[in-house]
């Protein structure tokens, strides 16, 4: 016996960290939080300040965005990258060829107010 869980992973989907909390909010309503989904939900009440109406606004932009992935968006969100400095740590083991225009335009859409 190996001691582990036999859950079968079905699918998967990168989605950033304020939507966890969100997921993690409405199923503490249902029941107990397990230790780690505890911890998890800890951690992102104390650094994931993004407003919901913020989060949808970045995520319409930032699909408009041709290049990017769902993984992309989501490290973007959750870093929220105030230079080029920030955006490069975030593509820096991607293979993805951004323009300067596809850079501006994400530093763009992610510091407007």
């Amino acid at each position: 016996m190996n001691g582990g869980s036999n859950m079968e992973i079905k699918s998967e989907v990168t989605i950033p960290a304020v939507e966890v909390k969100k997921v993690l909010a409405e199923k503490g309503k249902d029941k107990e939080l397990g230790y780690e989904q505890k911890i998890t939900s800890d951690y992102l009440n104390k650094f994931s300040k993004i407003s919901q109406t913020k989060l949808n606004k970045l995520e319409t932009d930032l699909k408009a965005i041709e290049k990017l992935s769902d993984k992309h968006i989501a490290a973007i969100i959750n870093l929220l990258p105030k230079d080029l400095d920030d955006l490069r740590v975030i593509f820096s083991n991607e293979r993805l060829e951004l323009t300067q225009g596809d850079k501006e335009k994400i530093l763009e859409i992610v510091n407007k107010d």
